[in-house]
């Protein structure tokens, strides 16, 4: 459990850096921020995932169709990160993002 949380530690702290850095990076997540139908669609986004986490998935009792919507949540908030990072132009760090949680959190993706 330590080498991951040190692992996404890491990741995250060197792609803050790197992205607060780069300055058309900043000002494209200040527009962003600033655009409410963006931010609408992230609210329900993360409401949408803290749902089915929280609520559904310790309701499900057939262990198949759970494993199917945790996988399916875990993809999704794998690609909302990917996502994100390609809109900030922040090319390499994807490839770092699916190293780290493939390694690492092996059993997570």
């Amino acid at each position: 459990m330590d080498n991951k949380i040190i692992a996404i530690s890491i990741l995250t702290i060197t792609i803050i850096f790197f992205g607060y850095r780069k300055k058309s990076a900043r000002i494209k997540l200040h527009e962003l921020i600033r655009n409410p139908v963006w931010m609408t669609n992230f609210i329900v986004v993360l409401c949408f995932i803290a749902y089915i986490h929280f609520i559904e998935l310790p309701n499900i009792k057939d262990n198949k169709k759970k494993e199917k919507l945790s996988e399916s949540i875990k993809r999704a908030v794998i690609a909302l990160i990917i996502a994100l990072l390609a809109e900030l132009n922040l090319s390499i760090a994807p490839f770092w993002v699916v190293f780290v949680f493939s390694y690492f959190m092996h059993d997570w993706m």
